[in-house]
């Protein structure tokens, strides 16, 4: 690295620091579910840490179980484990079962895993994170088999969605017997003094980012609560601080790095729209368009993509949740003296139309 920055590990969103300074009283009430597994004994319940992005439900778990004996598995579930034979196999390779996923079918494999936890005469721990990411269906099965199965392991299911587990059968709950621990949003205060600790971690001198600057920072994230995004931030300042020969991070380095982190958040709010909403903003690239010129281009596109097409008070529903996300304004142009008026709609000044260029 440069002179400002030693390295950017503790930046990192997979970054677990030797210790944590907030989540005191979080941290007993995981400790108390993990003392008997810690004393090889299964624990009577199962635990489901929730809250939003960026409130420390990963670091938390990560830190606390890291200290556990050698039986414990952190299996991170994505979009792709979206069947039961999947997740199954993803647990499977991941506690090492002798099981192949290619030759037996997934209830026998399931039998053998089952076979194989109760074999170890030791409390396993299980750790699901991004549960939420996963649909339902997939992981029922196993949320229902592994704690009738064995009394060697158990379960703690991290994901965003509080009731993430409200939809599972009373008899899978009953079996379950799942407790809730949820992660409340970080306030400025405690997100300060994370910063705090990673710039303290991350570069050759600490007081390169003034106190001043780091409780902007914290006040910026605070309204979301996430950690996550003031650590971002607190980044992109200092890479941007470095990049231009800087020994300290500057407000216009701090200004950079907000800027770059609303470009980032609304090219992900772009790419999380629905087909027909990002349609419509490709639409809207040419201006000046009308309503109705845009509606026979969208119609067009769908046609083309062999997707339904919909009505102009359909259109017109989709075209007012991009405005409610300042992705579309619209404008009214007068023609004359009683020649009436035209609705132009065009995408909002800081949508970059080269944003859209990868939408399909």
């Amino acid at each position: 690295m440069g002179e400002l920055m030693k390295t950017v590990i503790p930046f990192q969103e997979d970054y677990v620091p030797s210790n944590i300074v907030d989540r005191d009283d979080e941290r007993m009430a995981v400790k108390r579910f993990l003392e008997p597994i810690t004393q090889g004994q299964p624990q009577l319940y199962n635990l489901h840490v929730t809250g939003n992005v960026g409130v420390g439900k990963t670091v938390l778990t990560k830190f606390i179980t890291r200290e556990l004996p050698a039986m414990s598995y952190y299996i991170k579930l994505t979009e792709a484990d979206n069947t039961f034979n999947k997740i199954l196999y993803k647990i499977i390779n991941n506690l090492g079962v002798p099981v192949s996923p290619y030759n037996v079918p997934s209830n026998i494999a399931l039998s053998r895993m089952l076979d194989w936890l109760n074999s170890q005469k030791l409390a396993i721990l299980l750790v699901l994170d991004d549960f939420d990411k996963a649909p339902l269906y997939a992981v029922r099965c196993l949320l229902h088999e592994i704690p009738r199965g064995t009394n060697y392991c158990n379960l703690l299911i991290i994901s965003r969605i509080p009731t993430a587990l409200e939809e599972l059968p009373p008899d899978t709950k009953s079996t379950l017997r799942i407790r809730p621990l949820s992660l409340k949003p970080y306030d400025a205060e405690t997100l300060y003094q994370i910063l705090k600790q990673r710039v303290e971690l991350a570069l050759f001198n600490p007081t390169a980012v003034d106190d001043e600057i780091l409780s902007q920072i914290a006040r910026e994230a605070s309204t979301s609560g996430s950690a996550r995004e003031a650590i971002e931030i607190l980044k992109l300042a200092c890479l941007e601080a470095e990049q231009n020969g800087f020994e300290a991070v500057t407000r216009d380095s701090f200004e950079t790095a907000l800027e770059e982190i609303e470009r980032k958040s609304l090219q992900e709010t772009i790419r999380d729209l629905p087909i027909n909403h990002k349609l419509i903003l490709k639409c809207c690239r040419l201006y000046p368009r009308t309503y109705e010129e845009i509606y026979k281009e969208w119609l067009f596109k769908l046609r083309n993509m062999k997707l339904k097409e919909l009505s102009i008070y359909r259109f017109r529903d989709l075209v007012t949740d991009l405005k409610k996300l300042d992705l579309v304004r619209p404008e009214i142009k007068g023609h004359g003296r009683g020649r009436g008026f035209s609705y132009y709609l065009k995408l909002s000044p800081h949508v970059d139309p080269k944003m859209l260029e990868a939408v399909q």
